[in-house]
This record gives C-alpha cells, structure tokens and sequence, in this order.
C-alpha cells in the first residue's frame, strides 16, 4: 500500500488510499474511531480484519447476556444488563416519579372517559324523552361553603394557635405581621374576625385587595402573600377606611384632653321646661352661656379644690393591645409618640452641629487672616 502514487494516508490507521475521496469515506468509520480511541490511550492500532473479529464477538457477547438476566423498564425506557440493577433502578426516586407521573396520567385519561360516557348518556336519556333534574343538590353545596378562618388559624400559614394572642404573636414572629396604629386600636378580636373572614370567605389578599389576582382557594391566597411579601395591610390613603370601626383616633386630636367627653354628657342630659335651662345627670343647672350653677346644699363639696385628672378621659386600652404592643417593642416597634420624639430630636441635632460647625469655621477664618495689629505711619512727601 504504501507506494509512491499514494499520496493520502491515514497515520492513526496505517493505511493509504488512492484518492481523497476514500481518505474522507475513512474518517466515518468506526474502524477509525476505535484506532483513535486507542491512539489516546497509547495503544497500537488494529487492522481491519481484527476490528470485525472484535465487532462480531462484542455481538455474540451482548445476545448471551440478554439471554442470561436482562431487565428493560418500560416506563424510563432503559436497558439493563443484569437483575441486580434494575432492581436497584426501581427503587430509585427517578423511578418512582416517572411512575407516579403515568399513574395520574391514567387516572385523568379514565376520569374523562368516564364524564365523555356521562355526558353521552345523559344526551341519549334526553333524546329519548327523559326529564333530567336540575335542582341544585343541598348536600355539595353545603360541603363546598367557605368557612372563615378562626381566630386562632395563622393567616398567612396552616400554624394553629392556642389563643388570638398567641397567634398574633407567631405571625408577628414568622410571617413579619403587625397590626398598623396598634395605639389607636380598641378591638383587636373584631379586626382579626374580619381578617378571617377575608381570607377564608374571600380568599384575598391582605394587601392587594380586590385589585391583585385573583385566587380560587385558601391556600393560593396565603401561598401569594408570604411569596410577595404581603404579610401586611395596605393602610395607605383611603385603604384605612376599611378598618376605620376598630380604631379610635380621638386621642390624636389636639384639644382631646382639654375638652374631653364633654359632648356626651349631652345626651345624658335632661332639658326642664324652664326656658333654655338644661339640668344635667348631677342635678346642675346649665345656663344657655355654658357655666353651671349647684344647689346650695352641695357648697360644702364645690368649695374643695381636687386635681383634675385629664387622664381618666381617656378610654382604657385593651390588655390584649398592650400585651401586643409589648411583643411589638420588643421585634424593633415604635409607636407614633416615640417616632416624632425622635424625628424632634433628629432636627435639633442637626441644628446644633450645624451652629458648631458654623462657629468652628468662623474661628479658623480669624486665625487665618493674620490681622496686623500695628501699622506703619504713611510716608508723606
């Protein structure tokens, strides 16, 4: 073969060709890709009668084995060569999931063929004349009724706890919830409640509203809200309207305790058929300019002198929203007061660096001037 007419060769097989079209036919070999394989590993290559001897008993090898303990999955669609691993290969979670994947499949493919022969019956029945009831069956509409949530259930997790307290605690805790203007509120249990029944009843979500997605299950809602991180209220602008009737803003209001709950003793109070005279709940004589005038008798209890206490005007805060507002405080809450007392303070800090700051420039400046403190007289000629 090796003559000088043979221009193209093959170094990793040995051989020469007469053209380059066999040269190029060569390289798709598997001839040529066993020497290769060799040839990397530092092997000689084999001749062509010797790469069918080897081809030929590789076959008749894999036909005993087959013959001996094959195994093939049906379901994976692979071929094992031995009972020891396709043993194996069926315990496999692989395994398992594929077979879970074509036993659902099977599942669905009998569910609907069921409801196709379902519907055709009931075609037939109807053509051949047989009245087929349509009133609502009491029973599967009653199971399938939302419920709302209690208050003991997390919103946003399937946790149950022992008390409301409790759960608003572990939601506080997990889930990063706290109640807004916790020091305006004054019934935690109603806005829970109404929580509830939201979740549950509405499957919304507490912060998108009615203006998100919408979601046909429970589970869905609270799935959405821990993944968005809308484990809060949407108290913003007019959305706080919603939960106005479980709070009291009333403290907020600069002249609270001056006035008080003076307007409530009006409705308590007993007009007498004197003029404009009003006698009010303590026997007082209310005169039309507003001043109140006492019987004599009582002058002895008028004259004494009891310090005002402003204090008990102000409607007492539940325990449980002192208790939550404690848990608050302690995951890095501020209430309202203490944020403006900061912000107050804040400003006046950055007044008085800003006045030292000032000064300070205002006395490197003099000292950097130099000023002469002696001056020469003018020469006058």
């Amino acid at each position: 073969m090796a003559s000088g007419s043979m221009q193209h060769t093959c170094i990793t097989c040995r051989v020469a060709f007469l053209d380059s079209n066999l040269q190029r036919g060569h390289y798709k070999t598997d001839w040529h890709r066993y020497n290769l394989k060799r040839k990397v590993v530092d092997l000689p290559p084999v001749t062509a009668e010797e790469f069918q001897k080897r081809v030929l008993a590789q076959r008749e090898a894999n036909v005993e084995q087959e013959k001996s303990g094959a195994a093939h999955c049906e379901i994976c669609k692979k071929h094992f060569a031995c009972q020891n691993s396709y043993e194996t290969h069926l315990q496999s979670r692989k395994h398992r999931e594929s077979l879970s994947k074509v036993e659902k499949a099977s599942k669905k493919e009998a569910t609907d063929s069921v409801e196709a022969n379902n519907e055709i019956n009931t075609q037939k029945s109807t053509s051949d004349g047989d009245v087929v009831s349509t009133e609502p069956n009491n029973d599967t509409d009653e199971e399938f009724t939302p419920e709302p949530l209690d208050i003991t259930e997390c919103l946003f997790c399937p946790h149950d706890s022992v008390d409301i307290e409790s759960n608003l605690k572990h939601m506080g805790r997990s889930h990063g919830f706290m109640i807004p203007d916790i020091d305006y509120l004054v019934d935690a249990k109603g806005l829970v409640s109404y929580l509830c029944e939201k979740v549950g009843i509405g499957n919304a979500c507490l912060y998108c509203n009615t203006k998100g997605k919408t979601f046909y299950s429970v589970e869905a809602a609270q799935h959405h809200m821990v993944d968005k991180g809308h484990c809060k209220l949407q108290f913003d602008g007019d959305a706080a309207l919603e939960y106005s009737q479980f709070y009291d803003y009333r403290k907020s209001y600069p002249d609270y305790e001056q006035h008080g709950e003076a307007n409530s003793d009006v409705s308590s109070e007993v007009t007498s058929g004197i003029g404009n005279l009003v006698v009010n709940d303590n026997m007082e004589l209310v005169l039309p300019s507003g001043a109140t005038a006492a019987h004599r008798s009582l002058k002895l209890y008028y004259q004494q002198h009891l310090p005002s206490d402003d204090r008990a005007r102000v409607p007492k805060r539940p325990a449980l929203v002192g208790r939550l507002m404690s848990e608050y405080r302690a995951l890095g809450w501020r209430s309202m007061e203490n944020r403006e007392i900061e912000k107050k303070r804040t400003r006046q800090g950055e007044a008085m660096g800003s006045r030292n700051r000032q000064q300070q420039e205002m006395q490197m400046g003099v000292k950097g001037n130099k000023l002469q403190t002696h001056f020469r007289p003018q020469v006058i000629f």
